[in-house]
C-alpha cells in the first residue's frame, strides 16, 4: 500500500503482539543465568529458516563471516528443512549448529537457554518461517532483531533493532517497540563471487538507453509502471528489461506486458527474461544502463547487485521501511542524488541521467570501489560497527542488572 505510514506497519505488528505474543510471554517468563561479565566472550545465537540459497542469506552470510571470533561464539539454529551448498557455508561458519527444523518453540527455546546465548538475533521478522514465538518466551537475555527484514518486529522481548537514519528516521523511533541501533546500512551484501566480469556501459555499443528491473514481478506496482513508462517516452529509443524467474510463465508475461501497453508502453520495447543461474543472472546487468527500482516496495538484494555491477539505480523515497530500503542503499553508498522523493523526481533523474552516456560509462567504472570504500558495503569496516553494537548492548545489559 503506497500510502501505509510507519505508524500503521508497527501497529500492525503491536496487534500481533497483544493478541498472540503476550499470551506466550506471560507463560514462559524466567530469569538467566548468564554470567554478568561485560568483557568476556559473548554467546551469538542466530535463528533464521533461511540459512539456504535466498535473498536474505546474501545479506547476513557476511556479518557472521566476519565477526571477531576471539569476543564471541556463534550458535546457529537452522529452522528450514531445505538445504543446499549455501547451507554448508553457514555450518562451516557456525561453532555450534542446531538443526531446529521440527522442533517446537518450547523446544528450542530450552536448547536456546542451554547453549547460554547471550544474544539471541532473529534473521526473519514476520516472513516465512519465522520463530517469533521463541522470542516471545525471551530465552536470552538481549534479544535483537535485523537484516532478514528490517521493518521491526513489535515485540517488546526484542531489545533492539538493527537499522540506520534513512531506513528509519528519528521523528518516527518512537513508533517501534525496539530501541534503534544504527549501523552504515540497514542491510549489506556479500562481494561479487570472483570471476563476474563487468561491461562498460552497454549505450556505447547499443546507440540506446536500457533501463532494467531485477525485481519480484509482485514488487511492480501500478504506479511503477506508469512512471517507468512516462521515462521512456522521454528518453528517445530506449528500452525496458526485467528479469524474474516468475517470467518464465506466458501468462504472467502476457499480463505484464499488457500493464505496459495500457500506458501507451508497446511491448517491443519491453525484454523479458526468466529463471537464469545466479553467474548468468549477474552478467545480465551488463546489458543494463540504468536500474528502475520499484515501489512502493523497494528491492534490497537486487538494489545492492545492480550497484555492484556497476549500474547505478534510480530510487522513491517513501514513508515506510519498504518504500525506503533502496534510497537507504544509495544514500549509504554516496549516492543520494539517484534518490527522488516524488513521481515527478524519480522521472527528471532517470531521464536526464539517460541522456549523459559518458558520464554513465564513468560512474560505471567508479562505482565498484566506490562501494569497497564505504562501510556499507565493505564486510570488515561493517561487521566491526555490528561487533560494537553487540558489545555495546551486553555492557547496557551488565550496568542496568535488567
Amino acid at each position: 500500500m503506497a500510502d501505509a505510514s510507519v505508524a500503521q506497519h508497527q501497529q500492525a505488528r503491536h496487534v500481533w503482539w497483544e493478541q498472540i505474543g503476550a499470551k506466550i510471554a506471560s507463560a514462559a517468563a524466567g530469569s538467566h543465568e548468564n554470567s554478568r561479565d561485560p568483557d568476556r566472550r559473548l554467546v551469538l545465537g542466530y535463528v533464521s529458516s533461511d540459512f539456504h540459497t535466498h535473498s536474505a542469506a546474501f545479506i547476513f552470510e557476511p556479518v557472521l563471516q566476519h565477526h571477531d571470533r576471539a569476543q564471541f561464539e556463534i550458535v546457529c539454529y537452522a529452522c528450514s528443512p531445505k538445504t543446499d551448498a549455501t547451507t554448508s557455508e553457514f555450518q562451516g561458519i557456525a561453532d555450534r549448529w542446531r538443526d531446529a527444523s521440527q522442533w517446537s518453540d518450547d523446544r528450542l527455546a530450552a536448547q536456546i537457554r542451554a547453549d547460554g546465548d547471550d544474544i539471541l538475533i532473529d534473521l526473519s521478522g514476520h516472513t516465512s518461517g519465522n520463530r517469533l514465538g521463541v522470542f516471545a518466551r525471551k530465552p536470552a537475555p538481549v534479544q535483537a532483531h535485523g537484516w532478514g527484514h528490517g521493518t521491526g518486529t513489535g515485540l517488546p522481548t526484542i531489545d533492539y533493532l538493527f537499522s540506520d537514519p534513512v531506513a528509519i528516521p528519528a521523528a518516527v523511533r518512537h513508533l517501534f517497540a525496539e530501541t534503534i541501533v544504527d549501523l552504515p546500512c540497514f542491510v549489506t551484501l556479500a562481494p561479487l563471487p570472483p570471476g563476474i566480469a563487468r561491461a562498460p556501459t552497454p549505450a556505447l555499443a547499443n546507440g540506446f538507453i536500457t533501463f532494467g528491473v531485477f525485481n519480484r514481478i509482485s514488487k511492480i506496482s501500478n504506479e511503477a509502471v506508469e512512471v517507468w513508462s512516462r521515462i521512456l517516452e522521454r528518453v528517445p529509443g530506449s528500452r525496458l528489461l526485467i528479469k524474474d524467474t516468475a517470467l518464465d510463465a506466458q501468462l504472467v508475461r502476457d499480463n505484464l506486458l499488457a500493464r505496459f501497453a495500457a500506458c501507451r508502453l508497446p511491448a517491443e520495447r519491453v525484454d523479458l527474461l526468466g529463471a537464469t543461474s545466479r553467474d548468468e543472472h549477474l552478467a545480465t546487468f551488463n546489458r543494463v544502463d540504468i536500474g528502475l527500482d520499484p515501489f512502493p516496495q523497494n528491492g534490497g538484494v537486487s538494489t545492492w547487485q545492480a550497484l555492484q555491477m556497476g549500474v547505478p539505480v534510480v530510487a522513491k523515497l517513501g514513508h515506510s521501511l519498504p518504500s525506503r530500503a533502496a534510497g537507504s542503499i544509495l544514500t549509504a553508498l554516496g549516492l543520494p542524488e539517484w534518490v527522488a522523493d516524488s513521481d515527478e523526481a524519480y522521472v527528471e533523474i532517470a531521464a536526464s541521467r539517460g541522456l549523459q552516456i559518458g558520464e554513465l560509462d564513468k560512474l560505471r567504472g567508479e562505482l565498484p570501489g566506490q562501494i569497497r570504500a564505504a562501510a556499507a558495503g565493505n564486510p570488515i569496516s561493517y561487521v566491526q560497527a555490528v561487533d560494537d553494537a553487540y558489545r555495546a548492548m551486553w555492557k547496557r545489559y551488565c550496568n542496568d542488572g535488567g
